[in-house]
């Protein structure tokens, strides 16, 4: 809310309003071209190539030029998967994850073998021996 301040003379009222700005530096990075991630507000929605994203209390602005793709993702371990159609079975982590689709521009940010996005936004890979394309799909 902004706050208004008046003075009251013998010629009328004056009234001047003050509004606050808060200038903040921080990173926009993408993973995948289209989606954006900010470590200075939530950016869910904002597209990469439009340059600014306005939300109700915040706007961030950067150079879609000079944005860089950087990998979001991080090694959390290897297992052994049970693949039975779209779902994917793994005890070690005590999880079951289902497909969403291959992630090809991942794969390129990342340098991953074999990406598979997960409907959970986890990434997913297996070595040169083994492809979903090959699995049945039950």
């Amino acid at each position: 809310m902004n706050k208004v301040k008046c003075s009251y003379g013998w010629l009328g009222t004056k009234c001047i309003s003050t509004v606050n700005y808060r200038l903040e530096e921080g990173e926009i990075v993408t993973a995948d071209e289209e989606g954006i991630l900010s470590d200075l507000m939530e950016t869910g929605g904002c597209q990469m190539n439009s340059g600014y994203c306005a939300k109700q209390k915040s706007v961030v602005i950067w150079n879609a030029l000079q944005l860089s793709n950087n990998c979001v993702y991080e090694q959390r371990g290897s297992s052994i998967a049970y693949i039975k159609g779209k779902h994917v079975i793994m005890e070690e982590f005590q999880a079951t994850l289902v497909f969403k689709e291959i992630a090809e521009a991942i794969k390129e940010i990342c340098g991953l073998i074999n990406p598979h996005l997960m409907e959970n936004d986890v990434i997913l890979t297996s070595d040169d021996r083994c492809n979903r394309n090959n699995f049945p799909m039950d």
